[in-house]
């Protein structure tokens, strides 16, 4: 699925579903200078907060809530939610995409 698609401003982007999925990749591409992507989740479809979430290539698992990085891959363990969002709090000349993998 994907939440953004060559965005270049500001957006909550496509709320996902994920009450039937256990964990979810995002990968995050484009072209934007500088960029902010917060990873949000939600219990009741209304009311969001941070989640965090680990990127792929990341030996050390550090776990992040936000990334300002292209050509990256951010895994997401989302059993006990409801919705998942990644928005963009802040875009700089260019674009982002990001789409969704999930495993049931």
């Amino acid at each position: 699925m994907i939440l953004h698609n060559r965005s270049t401003s500001t957006s909550s982007g496509v709320e996902l579903t994920v009450e039937s999925i256990k964990y979810l990749g995002l990968s995050i591409i484009g072209t934007a200078a500088t960029f902010t992507i917060v990873f949000e989740a939600s219990f009741n479809g209304i009311d969001y907060f941070p989640v965090m979430g680990r990127k792929a290539d990341d030996t050390t698992i550090t776990f992040i809530t936000s990334i300002s990085e292209v050509d990256k891959i951010v895994l997401f363990d989302v059993t006990s939610y409801n919705k998942f969002r990644a928005r963009i709090s802040a875009i700089n000349n260019g674009y982002l995409t990001v789409e969704s993998n999930e495993e049931r």
